[in-house]
Formats: C-alpha cells, structure tokens, sequence
C-alpha cells in the first residue's frame, strides 16, 4: 500500500509542477498543500510551495516553507535557491548570494 500511496504522491507533485510551469500558481498551491497534507515532511513538496509562495508575493510563507524544508535537508540546493528568489524579493540581494 505505501508505493500506492508513493504513486499519489507523484501524480500530485505532476500536477503542481505543471500547473506551476503554466503560471498558475494558486492551483499548483493547492497540489502541493495536499502532498503536504499527508507527508508534512516531504522536502520536495515544501520546496515547491516556498517556490510558488514566491512567485504569489507571499514572501513570509515562502520563508516558512523554504526554512523548514532546510530544516530537514540543511543541503538541499533547490530548497537553497528557491530561499534566495525569497530573500531577493524581499529586498535582501546580500542574503540572498
């Protein structure tokens, strides 16, 4: 039953990506907010709502999203770029290098 559940997880994390690569952000939220749901500490998932938070301006919960995944994978370089876009559109360009 987990690889079941594995596969779910895949065809949300799809479905997210491709709502995202179609710039529509809110519905590739709502994609990754499920995965989140049910694995609250799936890093890929957290990477990709701090990435899709940035792209709405919701720049705190962009931050949460990004620390937290950070918080699981200190070294997970997309966790690390998508905090950078973060801290640029903050107006931080020093933390964001």
């Amino acid at each position: 039953m987990a690889h079941a559940g594995g596969e779910h997880i895949a065809d949300l994390t799809r479905k997210g990506v491709l709502a995202a690569q179609s710039n529509d952000f809110q519905f590739a939220k709502l994609w990754f907010d499920e995965i989140l749901l049910m694995q609250p500490k799936n890093v890929q998932a957290l990477n990709n709502r701090c990435w899709v938070n940035a792209m709405l301006n919701e720049l705190p919960a962009a931050t949460k999203d990004c620390d937290d995944a950070l918080r699981l994978q200190p070294n997970f370089l997309d966790a690390l770029d998508s905090r950078g876009l973060v801290k640029l559109k903050s107006g931080k360009p020093r933390e964001a290098i």
